[in-house]
């Protein structure tokens, strides 16, 4: 059995005031504060061999150029290669700009140069801490989310409660302890929209996930790193949506920090194993642009062309996509990885995912525990399964425009990921 050691570390990443905040495509102006910190908490590996590096941050998303910024600061400085490092956002709605460019402000182009700089210092820092350890697995649940994709009275899919739909409430947890068998830290994955505050706030907050973590600390040993599962279709059952929803950010927090103690309760060995971290570009097709049209105008009120659609939508949501045209269609690219420490794997993909898509690639590995991931290394649209286009919805018709696309992907494109994932998986 291959003998691992493990290194822990957290940074401080919470926003000046007057940085704008993501997720809500109606909130324009800056944050007023932070209710509580956010933070970038990094675990590094070594199995003697090889390193990898899992950065958990409490962002909406951070978009890949910023990533491979990241990647490159700390290529430059560590042993870590470029695709053993793995950088996943909770996604939280009360997280700040995860881009900025040359037509941003100056506050917000030094407040993503600080971010790339810490998150490359936390993997230093962590690689400085490495000690022995193993990997203890334990499952637990929550219910506290809820597939949102409801059907109305009108006929149309919006988002809201669906109790007939899918949901996975499983809380998994990959404890690693020290050689003294006391615990270094607890991972822990779950798939829940972090958005039980709503467009209304304008304070910086982790939201649920926050509340989570200062639980599991309070209640067990060692730091707790969240990892985002595939919410793509789930949302918090609780959200009053008001200017002051905190008692249920902290009530929904707490429910899923009780799962994760009681899986810390009944954990079973997983058996460690040579450190195989692998990523790859997986071009999408997307589907025909949209025209001009109502979706663009209700987003921006007022506007009268798209090109004056994209000059104000980058003002309050600076992002950059790459696109490129071949074959009469238009492609973009998402980010997928694996990460396997034995009998232990990790899954992702720089997009929104469905719950079914995580459980799917979850029923496809054949390690004792998968953990699947989106909103990591970068973040690309929605990727709704196919069944999905013949209802239509936010996820299909509207979020694309958010992220810069002129449509969504094209509905084989779930598939075509997922099946990128499973061979990476299973070619370990």
């Amino acid at each position: 059995m291959t003998q691992l050691r493990a290194g822990i570390s957290r940074k401080t990443i919470t926003p000046p005031t007057g940085i704008h905040l993501m997720g809500y495509g109606n909130r324009i102006q800056g944050n007023v504060g932070a209710h509580d910190d956010l933070y970038v908490s990094t675990v590094a590996f070594y199995d003697g061999e090889s390193y990898a590096a899992i950065l958990t941050a409490d962002h909406t998303f951070i978009n890949s150029v910023l990533v491979k910024r990241i990647k490159a600061e700390v290529t430059a400085t560590t042993p870590i290669e470029r695709d053993a490092i793995f950088l996943c956002c909770s996604h939280t709605h009360a997280g700040p700009i995860g881009y900025a460019d040359h037509e941003s402000s100056p506050e917000a182009l030094a407040y993503v140069d600080d971010l790339v700089g810490r998150c490359a210092d936390s993997v230093t820092d962590a690689l400085a801490e490495l000690q022995t350890i193993t990997l203890h697995a334990g499952t637990d649940r929550s219910q506290i989310n809820i597939n949102r994709r409801e059907l109305s009275d009108g006929g149309q899919i919006v988002i809201g409660e669906n109790p007939e739909g899918l949901v996975d409430h499983e809380v998994q947890v990959v404890q690693l302890q020290g050689a003294s068998g006391l615990p270094v830290a607890n991972l822990v994955n779950y798939s829940c929209h972090p958005v039980v505050m709503g467009p209304l706030n304008r304070q910086v907050s982790a939201d649920w996930v926050g509340a989570m973590r200062q639980g599991v600390e309070d209640a067990a040993s060692g730091m707790c790193l969240f990892i985002q599962g595939t919410p793509g279709d789930i949302n918090p059952r609780k959200m009053r949506w008001s200017e002051d929803s905190w008692d249920e950010v902290k009530e929904q927090g707490r429910d899923v920090a009780a799962a994760v103690v009681r899986a810390c309760q009944q954990l079973t060995p997983v058996a460690s194993g040579p450190l195989r971290a692998r990523q790859q570009d997986v071009w999408l097709k997307l589907l025909p642009a949209r025209p001009f049209d109502e979706a663009f105008r209700a987003l921006v009120p007022g506007i009268t062309s798209l090109e004056e659609y994209h000059t104000e939508r980058q003002k309050a949501f600076p992002w950059h996509v790459e696109l490129d045209h071949r074959d009469d269609a238009t492609y973009s690219t998402v980010a997928v990885g694996t990460l396997r420490l034995g009998d232990w794997s990790l899954a992702t993909m720089a997009t929104e995912p469905f719950c079914e898509t995580g459980l799917g690639i979850r029923d496809g590995s054949s390690a004792q525990m998968t953990f699947v991931s989106g909103y990591t290394n970068g973040c690309n649209s929605y990727l709704p399964v196919a069944s999905a286009y013949e209802s239509g919805g936010y996820e299909v018709e509207t979020a694309p425009l958010f992220y810069k696309l002129p449509s969504a992907f094209s509905s084989e494109s779930e598939a075509t990921v997922r099946r990128a994932i499973l061979e990476l998986l299973r070619s370990d």
